[in-house]
C-alpha cells in the first residue's frame, strides 16, 4: 500500500473499532433517558389533572394549587434538564461518528477506484471493498442522524399539556439499534483489524 492507502486504512481500523463502541452508548443513552421520560409523563398528568381542578369556592385551595403546580413545574424542568443533556451526549456522539467517516471520505477523493492492484479499493475476505465500506457508512451515518433529528424534534415541539405529543416523544427513544442500516456495517467490519489484514 501507498502512503494514501496506509493513512485511509488507518483511519478506516479507528472507524471500525470505534462501531461497536458507539452503538453500545447509544443503547446505553436511550435506556438513560427512560427514567427521566417516564417522570416527565407522569408529571405532565399530574399538570393536567391539577388545572382541570376548580373549588374556587373551597378557602385556601387556589393557594394549595399554586404550590402543587409549582412544585410540578420545578420537577419538569428537571426532567428536561436531564433529558436535554442526553441529547447533547447523543448529539456529541454523532459528531464524532461523522468526523470519522468524513475523514476517510475525504481521504479517498485522491484514491484510483478502477485500480484493480488495490486491496485497500477492492477489499478481501477480512475487509469489504473501500466502496462498500463509505456506502454502509453512510447509510449508518444517516440512521442515526434521522433518529437524533427526530429525538430533537419531537423534545423541542413538547407541550407538558399534550398526551399525544408527550407520548410521541417517548416513541421517539425507540430507536431500532438492530435496523440492517446498522446491523449491515456492523458485520462486514468486525474483522478488520489493521493494515496487515489486507496483504
Amino acid at each position: 500500500m501507498n502512503e494514501i492507502e496506509l493513512k485511509i486504512q488507518k483511519s478506516i481500523v479507528q472507524l471500525c473499532k470505534f462501531l461497536p463502541d458507539f452503538v453500545n452508548k447509544w443503547k446505553d443513552l436511550l435506556n438513560e433517558g427512560k427514567k427521566p421520560i417516564r417522570g416527565l409523563l407522569n408529571l405532565s398528568e399530574q399538570l393536567r389533572h391539577v388545572e382541570s381542578v376548580n373549588k374556587a369556592h373551597e378557602e385556601d385551595f387556589f393557594e394549595m394549587q399554586q404550590r402543587i403546580l409549582f412544585s410540578i413545574y420545578v420537577g419538569i424542568e428537571e426532567e428536561m434538564e436531564i433529558i436535554k443533556k442526553i441529547l447533547d451526549k447523543l448529539n456529541k456522539l454523532n459528531n464524532d461518528m461523522k468526523s470519522k467517516f468524513s475523514t476517510i471520505e475525504n481521504a479517498s477523493l485522491s484514491l484510483d477506484f478502477d485500480d484493480e492492484t488495490s486491496i485497500l479499493i477492492k477489499g478481501n475476505a477480512l475487509q469489504p471493498s473501500l466502496i462498500l465500506l463509505l456506502n454502509l457508512s453512510l447509510d449508518f451515518v444517516v440512521y442515526f442522524v434521522s433518529a437524533w433529528k427526530n429525538i430533537q424534534s419531537t423534545f423541542k415541539s413538547l407541550d407538558v399539556r399534550n398526551e399525544k405529543l408527550m407520548e410521541k416523544f417517548e416513541e421517539s427513544f425507540d430507536v431500532d439499534l438492530e435496523n440492517s442500516a446498522v446491523h449491515n456495517l456492523l458485520a462486514i467490519t468486525q474483522y478488520v483489524d489493521n493494515d496487515k489484514g489486507l496483504s
